[in-house]
Formats: C-alpha cells, structure tokens, sequence
C-alpha cells in the first residue's frame, strides 16, 4: 500500500508541475517563416544531434581499420536517432515525407508543415531546421567571346586519382567532349576502358529524367571536359544534383537544392571503403560548379549551413598505416559564384573547409567584360592577366583564383565557343589538384595531407592584387613543386567553428587589447626527420583568418635566438585572408629570419586594434632550407623564393606599345598606351591594332594603323602569339615571323581533320593528317555497325535470333538493339519452405530450403516454422489469467490514463485560445 501511495504523490506531483509551467515553445527562423507564409508545405533540412562531430581536424591518426569501424558507428547511431524521430512523429499522427535520409550523416531532408516543423524543434534530437535553398550552375550569362586556351600540358595526367562532379548530368555519349567513352543507353558502370574518363554515372534526385536534363543542360559536362582535359588520366565519377525548374526565368533552369547536394556528397562519404561503389577509385576532390546568393552576401564563413557538416567530414577522413598518412582526405572546389559580389561568395563555398575557388583573365589583349555590379552599376572590363573578372564573388574566403574567362570546354577545338565563369576556374584548379596528388604519390608512394597540400598550392600560386585586394592566382604554366622544405603548424591545425559555441572556437578568437598566441616548438630530431637544415634559408606564414578589416591586425614573431619581427597586414577592400605571408602579400616581411636558427621556440602572436572580434583559423610556420639561391619570379617582382624580395616598382617587358609597366604585387603589369597618350587610340575596337609604332617607340599617327609586338591580325581578327588557328592546329599565330598569317607550328602534335571515322589525328608540315581508325565496335550481336565520316559510328538494330547468355530464357531475337523475348524456364514446386529459382549457368532448376514462417494445418499450434523443406509444428496454445479489478496497479493505470486526458484537454484548451 506504501508503494501505491508514492505512485500518487509522484503522478499529483507532475500533474501540478505541468499546469503550472508551460515549456519554452519552439521559434522557426525568420527564413522559414518567410518561406510557410509563401507556401504550407516546406522543403526543410534537419540537423540531428551528433556526437562524433569536432570542430578541429582531428589531432588522432585512425588506421583504415579504426576509420571504418567508426563509419560503422556513425550509420548505426545516426540510423537509430532517425528511426526515434520517425517514430516520435507518427505517435504524435504526423508521418515524415522524407526526401532524402543521409545514411552517414545526422540529417534528413523532408516536406513539412509548419505545424510539423515545430514540432519536430520541441524534439531534443533536433539541433536545427533549416529552409532548402536553390542553388544554380555558377555559368556567367555573359557572351562569350572566342579564344583558345592554350594551356601547358603536363606529363603526367593525375593517374591513380578520381573526382566526383556534383553537377547537371553528364553526357559521356557525346564524343565533342568524351570522344572515348561509350553511346547513349550503353554506359556499363565501373568500366575497365582506358579511353572513358566516366567511371560511374549516378542520379540523387528522385524524380529526375537524367537524360532529359542531359539535353538541356550541357553545364556538367563542360565541367567534366575541362577536367578531363587538365588531368585526362584522371577518373570521374558523374552525381547528378540538379532538377529542371520550370519557374527559374522565362523558360526554365537547372538548379540544385542543397538537400540534393548533401545526398551526393552523402553518397561520396559512404561509398568509400572496400566493399562499396567508390572503393575502387582513389577520389581525391569534389568539384562543385553551383552557387546561392546567400542572404544579405554577409563576408564571414558560413560554417553554421547544413551543407558544411558533410564538406567537413570529407576534408577530415583521412587515415594512417604506420604512421604515415595512406588517405589524406578529399579536398571539395566550390565556385565562388558569379553575382559580381565584392565582399562575399556564394553559398556553399562559404564554408571554410571549402577550396574556394574565383575566376580571373589569364591573357592579354582582346578579353574585355562587362558585368552589373552589386550596386547595380555596369562595368566595362578590359582585364589583364591575374585581374580577378567582374562578375566573381570575391573576398579573402577565396582560396585559389584561377582562369575563368573564355575557357574551352574541350582540348584545342571551339566548336561551342568559349564559356566564362566561375564553374570553369573551378574545375581548373580541381584537376590540378589531381595532378599534384598524384605527382606526389609517385614521387613518395603516398599522397600529401590536405592540410599542407592546400598550403602548397598557395605558395606555387602567383600572388595578384586585384579590386584592391590580394590572392592566389593558381597558374597552371606554374611547375607543381613546393618552394619550401618543411613546415609546422601552429595548434589548432584547422578550427572551423566560427558558428559554434565552443572551446575552440573561444581559443581562436582576437580581441582588442589582448593578445593571441601560438608557439611551435622545433626540436633537432624533427628537424632532422623533414630534412630541414638547421639555420633558416628562408621563412613565411601560412594564415587563414576571419576579419572585417585586415588593416586592424597586427602580427608578431620572435625566433628562438630572440629576433623579432613586427608589421601590420595591409589595408583592403574585402574581409578575411588565406594566404602566405611573404608570397602572398608583404614579399620579404620575413627576411630578417635568414640565417637564425631554427630549432627552438618559435613564438607568434596575433594582436587586434579593434573592436570587431577576429577568428584565427589556421596558421603554419614555412622553412626553406639554408643556402636558398633567390629565383626572382619573371620581370623580377615580388618572392625571391627565398623569404626575400624581387623588384619594388618599375619593371620592363621589353614591349612599348603596351603602356608603362609597374610592380604589383608580384608580377609585372603593363599599362596601356592610351594613358600615356590618347592619340594613340584607332578606334576600330581590334585590342591588336594602335597608332603606337614599337620600332620608333611612339604614337605615329601619320605612320598608319599597326599591329602591336605579340599579336597577329588575319581576316581582321587578332590571335595572340601562339595561339592556333581555328580550322586547324597545326599552324599558329607567330607574331616575329609574319603578324598576317598563320605559320606551320613545328611544337603542333595532335589534330582535329573533321572525319569522325579517325582518331589520334597528328599534325605533318602544318597538314592535320589522318591517325587510325575508329573502332566502332558495341560488342553488341544485336547491331551492325559502321562509321560515316559526318556522323561517326552508326549502329543499326538487327532483327534476328540471339543468345543472351541465359539458360532460363528460350528463344530470344533481337529487338530494339536488344537480346530479348523468349520463353523463361519457370520453376516452381508448391512448397512454401523452398526458395525456387533457375540457374542461369544450366537451365535446370533450383530448390533451396529456407527457414520462412508458415502454417501447418493445425489451429492448436502457434509459430510454426519451416525446417529441412517441411513446415515444422510451433507450440501448442495455451490458456490465459487475468487479474482482478482490486489490483493496485490496475487503479495506478487508471489514474494515469485520466491524468493523460486531464493534461490533454488543457494543451488543447490553450490551443483554441491562442
């Protein structure tokens, strides 16, 4: 009875507890609020509580072994809090309408009502519900201009890497951009050919015709080609991503919804290791050519989207095999987008574990822009070489800038024109990536972490100053070799928690008047293991920070042996900076170190002259090894390569006409000769011609018109020096032999002579001659092939009988171009305990036993069973007791289900009066 008592003292207790205090109700965001108010039913991501995420790159080395057991923890306790919300919803008579359920990551992607999406706040599981947002091809809509991007080629094409291409789909039967791979319909996943980059061909969107989308939208599989064409050793992996939106524009768009990318990234993630659909490609990067124009184009990370989780989570899995790093994680290029925006890029390359990749010109002469700023104000744009273009999203969260103007989706051919973009730089430095990665492997027989191979790309990048702030200019005439011997990061080696309340996001935050520092600690055995001497040859900081002015940093470095350095970062015009001090911005800012020993404390400190609160993201001390001989960068401007300094302002390209040349930051830049004088200026609008006569070194407008040093004008065209002439390769512009005609190009190899029946076609005294013959055999018995000159390989259905290599089917013909019809062997024996089926191999038939439930005849027995082919008898019934209506529980139930209904009529009497 004392028991039954406390039972009703507990139940008076909590019934009074929830009459009095009403729970703190759940608030949407003013971004879904927005969205209910358009619409009732909501495209949503939800973020589920997770315990494996950490906002530092793990410090822990995982063997492959430790890696998957984790990944099998992950889907296992990801699975279970999906399955309680699931059921926590439907007791309450809500069924979730799931659109994507992310097996390894601790999201899900539903339509909700608002009611639902409250609803599932209320729920402790939840940790955040976010609105789908749309994403479109970062593709500049402005005209696109011809041009033939002649790029060096490397000798080694990123053999043993593969990148998957979160895009539109790809079109691997079209042979103008994947001559070698196979004809539509007739892809067969993991294809062994050498010739076909497309190794997988995967669609995430339910509901999505690919082929349709296909042949409306070539943009993935420009992206693709561009790849292949820097790194055509490389492997692809093709994700479709995107959906055709009907209401996007006047006639329609492909665009992308955020869920949609979790899933393919999602589907990156989980498909890894042995066993599963990506364990035979060693994917080293993720290429993203999509942006959205994030809400009020804030310039700080986006690190708190849905879409950071699985980009974080792809940069941090890496393992280790005896200490050394075997897989370093796969780095994710994302398109900076093209809104013109000039403190702010596109989400999701707003977040920070992101390759955040800008478009810029790589060549003089004829490539002129114009673009609507972020005001609304048109700008007319005639870029240089390294000047980021109008139309990139630009800001110090922009890694790498890479060309993007009048890019060619495919090697020397410009049957489609050229494209601009950011979805175009992207790709480019992607595949250079793949390069370097697996340059490096077989240099070492491993690949490089990510962390210093990001680190490496910056310092083999040219530094650019541009729209008043600097970057990395990725060039791919750069040779893929690190300029530095060893580096050291400074703990954390990268936090990405900017968004989070955390301890380690406070331990990276510069306040005014309070110091932050870092020390790195280099000892001799260190040293000694990375090859590093034991005096310094040369120095520079590796720094990525989150800042709203630059000017207010100010940074400190003292050297075991006492030297110090102080100097304030530069004023710009955007937020943020990722880059290396000393190549990047402030050449020799770090000399004063050459010379001092290295082993020792390093000491680095961060100091903030204002209230605006910095992030220190990540930062590493770089070495180079003593006796460094300086190479001064072309023109000799800027990183001797040594920590020391080329040129401080005026320099020479050895061409007048071109206007008076000047340091910036770097490299050499010309300016114009209208400047100096405008008389000079011939009004044809032909970039190639002036009035300037280069012999005389002046304006000559009596003189006539002239083509300027470099350039060739043919058929009223200008061609830059080298660049080939459009219906045949083999010869080019060579501006110092004739500036009017094209001339033999003895460095011309390949070909293009327009007859689809030949391949490998090669260039002999300027003649684009015939290579060998296609091969247009389909392995298919149901087709006759041939090949026409014009059309390529043709494959006509046959219509007679066939062998499909099944001995349960009988009889088949050929139909469609297919192997079908007949009549299939059909086995069957009437019993419920054997698995019935047909062999393949001999046609006869099968009877496996099985262990099914079944019924045995007899009402009396329960559970009955399958055994050895038979239904075997379960346990007989049995009788039942029940208790009386004076047991204590009996009354505890009672009063619990009337405590229930009381608790109910009251939410519901709140309801009604709200």
């Amino acid at each position: 009875m004392c028991v039954f008592s406390k039972k009703i003292s507990l139940l008076a207790f909590g019934f009074l507890f929830f009459f009095t205090f009403d729970l703190e109700a759940a608030v949407l965001s003013p971004e879904l609020e927005k969205a209910f108010a358009a619409g009732p039913l909501q495209r949503v991501i939800v973020s589920l509580k997770d315990e494996f995420y950490s906002p530092v790159k793990s410090e822990k080395k995982l063997t492959y072994k430790e890696r998957v057991a984790r990944r099998k923890q992950m889907r296992a306790a990801y699975k279970k809090e999906k399955d309680e919300l699931k059921a926590a919803m439907k007791s309450k008579g809500e069924e979730l309408k799931i659109i994507h359920e992310y097996s390894i990551l601790p999201m899900m992607a539903l339509n909700v009502t608002r009611a639902q999406a409250l609803l599932l706040l209320d729920n402790p599981l939840v940790e955040q519900i976010e609105a789908d947002k749309k994403a479109a091809p970062a593709i500049s809509e402005a005209a696109d201009f011809v041009g033939v991007a002649d790029y060096q080629q490397y000798t080694h094409g990123g053999a043993g890497t593969a990148i998957a291409i979160l895009d539109t789909p790809v079109q691997y039967w079209n042979k103008d951009y994947f001559p070698g791979c196979f004809e539509k319909g007739k892809f067969v996943p993991d294809s062994t050919s050498t010739k076909c980059p497309i190794k997988k061909w995967i669609n995430v969107v339910d509901g999505t015709d690919v082929e349709e989308l296909a042949a409306k939208s070539d943009h993935g599989s420009i992206v693709a080609a561009t790849v292949n064409a820097i790194a055509p050793e490389a492997q692809i992996i093709a994700i479709n991503v995107f959906h055709w939106d009907s209401t996007a524009g006047k006639t329609g768009a492909p665009m992308s919804y955020n869920s949609d990318q979790i899933a393919g990234l999602n589907y990156v993630l989980d498909n890894l290791e042995a066993g599963h659909d990506l364990a035979a490609y060693n994917i080293m990067a993720v290429n993203m050519s999509l942006s959205g124009k994030r809400t009020d184009n804030p310039s700080t990370p986006c690190n708190g989207i849905a879409t950071k989780k699985p980009i974080w989570n792809l940069y941090n899995d890496d393992y280790y095999v005896e200490g050394q790093m075997i897989f370093p994680g796969i780095a994710t290029f994302i398109a900076a987008g093209n809104d013109g925006l000039a403190n702010s890029v596109g989400e999701p390359s707003c977040v920070s574990a992101a390759f955040t990749v800008g478009a810029q010109f790589y060549r003089s002469g004829g490539d002129t822009y114009s673009c609507t700023l972020e005001n609304g104000t048109n700008y007319k744009q005639h870029g240089e070489p390294g000047d980021i273009a109008c139309f990139s999203n630009r800001n110090g969260l922009v890694d790498i800038v890479a060309p993007g103007v009048n890019i060619l989706y495919a090697k020397g051919t410009d049957s489609e024109g050229a494209h601009s973009g950011t979805s175009f730089a992207s790709p480019l430095a992607a595949a250079s990536y793949l390069l370097y990665q697996a340059a490096y492997h077989e240099e070492r027989g491993i690949y490089d972490d990510i962390i210093w191979a990001e680190q490496l790309f910056k310092t083999m990048s040219q530094p650019i100053y541009s729209f008043g702030s600097y970057y990395s200019q990725f060039n791919l005439k750069n040779e893929l070799t690190p300029h530095w011997s060893a580096g050291f990061p400074l703990s954390p080696r990268y936090a990405v928690g900017i968004d989070e309340d955390t301890a380690e996001e406070s331990r990276n935050r510069i306040y005014k008047d309070r110091t932050l520092v870092r020390t790195v600690t280099i000892t001799e055995a260190n040293a000694d293991q990375l090859m590093l001497s034991s005096k310094v040859g040369g120095m520079y900081l590796s720094v990525d920070l989150v800042v709203p002015h630059l000017k207010n940093i100010t940074i400190s470095i003292t050297s075991p042996d006492g030297t110090f350095v102080r100097f304030p970062l530069p004023d710009t015009t955007t937020a943020n900076f990722n880059g290396i001090i000393g190549r990047t911005i402030l050449p020799g800012a770090l000399q004063s170190f050459n010379g001092k020993k290295v082993h020792g404390t390093w000491n680095i400190e961060f100091h903030n002259n204002s209230d605006e609160v910095a992030y220190l993201m990540m930062a590493s001390l770089l070495f180079v090894n003593d006796g460094c001989q300086p190479a001064c960068d072309m023109f000799s401007c800027g990183d001797n390569l040594c920590g020391g300094i080329c040129g401080v302002s005026s320099c020479d390209d050895d061409v007048y006409c071109n206007g008076a040349e000047h340091c910036r930051y770097g490299s050499c830049h010309s300016g114009n000769i209208s400047e100096v004088d405008p008389n000079c200026e011939d009004g044809d609008e032909l970039p190639c011609t002036s009035y300037c006569n280069e012999g005389l070194r002046k304006c000559d407008v009596a003189g006539g018109k002239k083509t300027l040093k470099g350039y060739c004008l043919i058929d009223n065209t200008c061609y830059k020096e080298g660049e080939r002439k459009p219906d045949n390769a083999c010869q080019s512009c060579q501006s110092t032999i004739s500036q009017t005609t094209f001339i033999v190009d003895k460095y011309a190899t390949t070909c293009e002579n327009g007859d689809l029946c030949t391949m490998d076609d090669y260039c002999n005294t300027g003649v684009c001659m015939p290579g060998v013959s296609r091969d247009c055999d389909d392995d298919n018995i149901c087709t006759e092939d041939s090949c026409d000159s014009k059309l390529g390989c043709v494959h006509i259905n046959l219509d007679t009988t066939c062998d499909d290599g099944n001995a349960c089917t009988l009889g088949e013909r050929c139909i469609d171009g297919k192997c079908s019809g007949g009549d299939r062997i059909f086995c069957d024996d009437n019993n419920i305990c054997t698995n019935d089926s047909c062999d393949p191999e001999s046609g006869k038939c099968l009877f496996v036993n099985n262990e099914l439930p079944c019924d045995d005849g007899n009402a009396e027995t329960v559970g009955d069973k399958c055994y050895k082919g038979a239904c075997v008898p379960g346990k007989k019934k049995s009788g039942c007791s029940c208790r009386g209506g004076d047991d204590p529980s009996a009354i505890f139930g009672a009063f619990t289900v009337l405590f229930l209904l009381a608790l109910f009529m009251r939410r519901k009497g709140e309801i009604s009066a709200k």
